[in-house]
């Protein structure tokens, strides 16, 4: 029975930590949809739909999600689209 509490505590852990880290993927994600959603807002509030079009398979193929905050900075100060997609391209 012994060694079947020890086998029972350590799924109990396993199963914590793969929640923990399923949260962590999951919270991140969320966390990379919404600054991807706010990026596109900004760009489409500032600059004509059918220019920003184009860039939205762009923007969604951006995994971290530093880039999209640093982009969406760029996004509410570049004077114009051209210069935003100067900085994407770089």
């Amino acid at each position: 029975m012994y060694e079947s509490s020890v086998i029972q505590h350590f799924i109990e852990q396993g199963k914590k930590k793969g929640i923990k880290k399923g949260f962590e993927q999951g919270l991140k994600q969320g966390k990379k949809k919404v600054a991807l959603e706010v990026l596109i807002e900004i760009l489409e509030f500032r600059f004509p739909l059918n220019k920003v079009q184009p860039l939205k398979p762009i923007l969604e193929s951006i995994e971290e999600l530093h880039q999209l905050r640093q982009l969406r900075q760029h996004a509410l100060q570049v004077s114009s689209l051209d210069e935003f997609r100067s900085i994407l391209s770089s």
